[in-house]
């Protein structure tokens, strides 16, 4: 009789599931109309959820100077100043007190076309990478009457789902037989050939320049990949291992996370080989075990565990399509997926930074959590990641020059780049 009911269960959702790819299915039960005790349910729920489960809690007040206590205390004082408050202005209340956490390890509340989007797109429900629970939670009830009421005429597809074109990829000389410049607005999967053709093609013309620019700014992320195979590995000579590290502290959203990936990132659209600890230790045997000199130890009081993440890059071709010496621009806009590439491009010594330290936004893999009355859906990282020296890719990458007093990225390589060959060094 129990595997029966068992079978039953798992046909409904898989017909639920099935449902949702097709058409946006009539909410269950009317929009919710709740009382102030219960908001306050949700907002004391909210706080327990990320101080037991989002590891970058305290990163997010250090290195960016939000305070999710505050926050939840703003929401607060202001139900307890309007008792006559509706679902949607207690959402929209969200929205804006929260937006200064936003993207803040991938931190978002989600918009009822992004909830669309996740379930009813099949890039929502695989290539953003959320687990099959995570994905039950949007499907609950309380919280199909919040979101399916509003939904907007399409779903909103993130920015990196819509593919790179071959506009996202500029390229020009800025001096002949000398300077060499290619921007890379975005990182996407899968690779175009066309893409290929033309940013290798431009390698190849400016191979023997002295100097090429590679700008980074404004990059918000896509698939880490991307960068590995159309800029690193084309322009390297020989294999680098790099280290990394995650932590995590044990609680439900992370156990479920463990149970189904074993620590794993999601490797699905990364070919990069990646080698994972075979176990995860206490975060007392992660400082044994590995030197870790800038690990923020009192960001560690709310881990549990920890693993190390082995990243092997290698040469694309046989020879570096470019030669000559390389300069990354970044800013304060570059996090997740772009983060890594040029966190990475700094452990390997490919490229001298210059800019703004950029903007994190990475935390490892992502999960949703729901508001119990309300139905708000919220998404968040599980990770604290870090370099191999133990620090959080969170806090961002620092250039290794800054820009100069009235001038941009570009502006500071240029003038670099004409000091260097004023003095003759390369």
């Amino acid at each position: 009789m129990r595997k029966l009911i068992l079978l039953t269960g798992l046909l409904s959702l898989c017909l639920l599931f099935s449902a949702c790819a097709r058409e946006v299915p009539a909410p269950p039960i009317p929009r919710p109309i709740l009382t102030t005790d219960q908001y306050l349910q949700d907002l004391d729920h909210m706080l327990y959820v990320m101080q037991n489960n989002f590891a970058l809690f305290d990163v997010a007040y250090w290195a960016r100077g939000v305070c999710i206590y505050t926050i939840i205390e703003t929401i607060r004082e202001a139900v307890l100043a309007e008792p006559d408050i509706c679902v949607d202005e207690f959402y929209e209340l969200f929205i804006y007190q929260f937006a200064p956490l936003d993207l803040i390890g991938h931190f978002m509340i989600l918009s009822p076309g992004q909830h669309n989007f996740i379930l009813n797109e099949p890039e929502g429900r695989g290539r953003m990478g959320f687990s099959t629970r995570a994905l039950t939670r949007l499907l609950e009830a309380h919280v199909m009457a919040f979101y399916v009421p509003i939904y907007p005429t399409e779903p909103v597809r993130p920015r990196h789902l819509e593919g790179t074109s071959l506009d996202d990829i500029t390229t020009r000389i800025i001096e002949e037989e000398h300077i060499a410049y290619l921007a890379i607005e975005t990182l996407f999967m899968p690779l175009m050939p066309e893409l290929e053709e033309k940013i290798f093609g431009f390698y190849e013309k400016v191979r023997d320049f002295n100097h090429l620019i590679i700008d980074f700014r404004d990059n918000g992320g896509g698939q880490p990949v991307w960068f590995y195979e159309m800029v690193l590995e084309p322009n390297i000579s020989e294999t680098f291992v790099i280290d990394g590290f995650s932590f995590l502290p044990h609680s439900e959203y992370t156990a479920q996370y463990l149970n189904i990936h074993g620590g794993m990132p999601d490797a699905r659209y990364v070919r990069v080989p990646v080698k994972v600890d075979t176990r995860h230790r206490t975060v007392a045997e992660m400082l044994e075990t590995y030197d870790l000199p800038d690990l923020k130890l009192s960001d560690m009081e709310r881990m549990d565990y920890g693993f190390r993440v082995q990243t092997i890059v290698n040469p694309r071709f046989d020879y570096p399509l470019f030669t000559g010496k390389i300069w990354l621009l970044i800013n304060y806009n570059i996090g997740s997926a772009a983060e890594i590439a040029v966190r990475i491009a700094q452990e390997v010594g490919f490229a001298t930074l210059v800019g703004e330290i950029t903007g994190g936004a990475y935390g490892g893999a992502r999960t949703i959590f729901n508001l119990p009355n309300s139905g708000i859906a919220i998404q968040m990282d599980l990770n604290y990641v870090t370099d191999s020296r133990g620090r959080p890719f969170e806090a961002g990458t620092i250039p290794d020059i800054f820009n100069f007093e009235g001038m941009d990225a570009l502006e500071t390589a240029l003038a670099l780049i004409k000091v260097k060959a004023t003095q003759n060094t390369p």
